[in-house]
């Protein structure tokens, strides 16, 4: 099993962070450890796909030298997967920097939705789940920044990946869904998963927190952010067992 490889720069900030705290330094201390959890966790995504790809490279080789073309061409397939989650989780790091809308433009939400099939199902793979869509809204479309609307549903089915790691194997479930009142959009993430503790709810769009070990904590504060300089409003809709529902609303154009 392979283990994380934490560079030297991590170290020394690590002892930065713990100095500063036994002198009494909290805030220094707090920006140190939050840029060292920052460092790790870029490092453990990163690491990820590309220890996989080193995986299905050596695999390939070996089905390359025994003929078996077939399964070279689903190592080639699987490669491409862990290419894509990379780019994805690069993506989301350089929107992170900016939530106000850059190129707004009407756009039809299905079609956005619909963009986030490919890295959604990635997700739901590797929580052994089913994704579904479900999009019933009449009207969808909307004045917004589509690639940022699209990092934020990323973000959100990402996060009911996760959460299903904890879910019943063979109850595992994501779904996509919309509808429309002619007036708004809304979107619903929906996923089977456990749901958020009671403890954390009322933090979990607070910036810089996660209830993840490896989390940014940028997740939901960035999405909130971006939805809210749209107009519109994200929220967590119900919580219960088996039913986990983020909602997002948007004014659909005039």
């Amino acid at each position: 099993m392979s283990q994380d490889v934490v560079p030297a720069s991590e170290n020394s900030q690590v002892s930065d962070a713990v100095e500063a705290c036994e002198k009494g330094d909290s805030a220094t201390g707090d920006l140190l450890a939050t840029q060292t959890k920052l460092l790790r966790t870029i490092g453990h995504e990163m690491q990820q796909p590309i220890y996989a790809i080193q995986n299905f490279v050596f695999a390939a080789r070996q089905h390359l030298k025994m003929g078996q073309s077939e399964q070279v061409g689903e190592m080639l397939t699987k490669i491409e997967r862990q290419i894509l989650r990379a780019r994805e989780f690069g993506d989301r790091l350089r929107q992170f920097a900016s939530h106000t809308p850059k190129d707004t433009r009407p756009t039809n939400l299905h079609q956005v939705i619909e963009s986030c099939g490919e890295v959604a199902q990635i997700f739901a793979d590797d929580a052994r789940a089913v994704v579904r869509f479900d999009l019933r809204a009449t009207d969808a479309t909307v004045v917004c920044d589509p690639e940022q609307i699209r990092h934020v549903l990323l973000n959100l089915v990402r996060n009911a990946a996760d959460s299903l790691a904890l879910a019943v194997p063979q109850n595992r479930s994501i779904a996509i869904e919309t509808e429309s009142d002619g007036r708004t959009i809304l979107i619903r993430i929906v996923d089977s998963g456990p749901g958020v503790a009671a403890e954390d709810r009322e933090r979990i769009f607070d910036h810089l927190f996660s209830t993840k070990d490896a989390g940014l904590g940028m997740g939901l504060s960035y999405c909130q952010l971006v939805i809210t300089a749209h107009g519109g409003k994200l929220v967590l809709a119900e919580n219960r067992p088996g039913r986990v529902v983020f909602e997002i609303r948007l004014p659909i154009t005039d």
